[in-house]
């Protein structure tokens, strides 16, 4: 599995866009405020970043430019107060991180079972990779740590892993209501 295909499944995943709408907040000028948790990103943090912008009856997608307009591919949008937005969610560094060094029958298993139990990888909201650590190690052996929250449960996940002579992945699920998976693979 190339680098595109994996980037077309996690693309492809739940929850991975924020909605909201552009705010003028007193202490930080023009920012993308979040429907859903109210939380705001001042728009100079996002400079140079993909947005979609609702503008005359349809969504547009175009890049933040540091005058803070949107140039799309036809045109250039001047943000206002009450513009309705999207954008995409961020994952943490060190998932993306791990999603990219998991062999690629894994990483199908890991969101397959992840996806299953009602999770989204951009539900993420921590990530340890323990596996980053050891680029130039001989022998790998570690834990990777997870934490998912979608909204109505919590989910944590141990990546046990072990590549020496043998490549070992074990992947355990434990969400708040105390429902257990465990994913595991030798080779």
């Amino acid at each position: 599995m190339n680098t595109k295909e994996r980037l077309k499944l996690i693309e492809q995943q739940r929850r991975s866009i924020l909605e909201g709408q552009i705010e003028d907040i007193e202490t930080f000028g023009l920012a993308f405020v979040d429907e859903s948790s109210d939380e705001f990103i001042s728009l100079h943090e996002l400079v140079g970043q993909k947005i979609e912008v609702f503008h005359q009856n349809s969504w547009l997608l175009g890049t933040i430019q540091s005058d803070l307009s949107i140039h799309t591919l036809s045109d250039t949008i001047y943000l206002q107060e009450g513009t309705k937005a999207k954008l995409k969610k961020p994952l943490p560094f060190s998932l993306t991180e791990l999603l990219f060094q998991l062999p690629a029958d894994i990483f199908v298993q890991f969101l397959t079972s992840l996806n299953n139990l009602g999770f989204s990888i951009y539900d993420c909201i921590y990530s340890h990779n323990f596996l980053s650590y050891l680029s130039k190690a001989r022998q790998k052996q570690g834990v990777n740590f997870m934490t998912f929250d979608n909204g109505e449960e919590i989910c944590v996940v141990q990546h046990h892993f072990s590549y020496y002579m043998k490549q070992r992945d074990r992947f355990e699920f434990t969400n708040s209501t105390g429902r257990r998976l465990v994913i595991e693979k030798k080779s």
